[in-house]
C-alpha cells in the first residue's frame, strides 16, 4: 500500500506539471545566469511529462555582442547533460548595445514607468 501511494503522488505531480521531485531551479537559474553571454534569466519552467521525461522553457537576455547559437548550444547543454532535461525551449532576446546599462537597470529594478 505505501508504494501505491508514491506511485499515484509521482503521477499527480506529472499531471500538475509540477517541478520534478528534487529539483533545484535556483541551481539551475544560477548556472544558466552564469554562461559566458547571458545577462538574464526570466520565465523558468521545469516540468514533467513523465517521470523520467523533463522539460525546460527559458526565456534569457543576452549581451548584444554574444554568440547567440553558442549561448544557446551552452545552455542545451547544461540542462541536459547536468540536470537531465529532455526537451528545451530558449527564447533569446538580445540588449540594445546603447541601452544595455539602462536594460540592466530595468530588469533589476522593475519597469521605468512615468504618468
Amino acid at each position: 500500500m505505501f508504494t501505491t501511494f508514491h506511485i499515484i503522488r509521482d503521477a499527480v505531480l506529472v499531471l500538475l506539471d509540477a517541478v520534478p521531485k528534487n529539483f533545484s531551479l535556483t541551481r539551475l537559474e544560477c548556472e544558466i545566469f552564469c554562461l559566458e553571454g547571458v545577462k538574464s534569466v526570466h520565465h523558468l519552467n521545469v516540468w514533467s511529462i513523465s517521470m523520467d521525461w523533463h522539460v525546460m522553457s527559458v526565456h534569457l537576455v543576452i549581451d548584444h555582442q554574444a554568440d547567440s547559437d553558442k549561448v544557446l548550444k551552452s545552455v542545451t547543454s547544461l540542462a541536459k547533460n547536468s540536470f537531465n532535461i529532455q526537451h528545451i525551449t530558449c527564447q533569446i532576446e538580445r540588449t540594445p548595445g546603447i541601452l544595455e546599462s539602462r536594460s540592466h537597470n530595468h530588469i533589476e529594478n522593475g519597469p521605468d514607468v512615468t504618468l
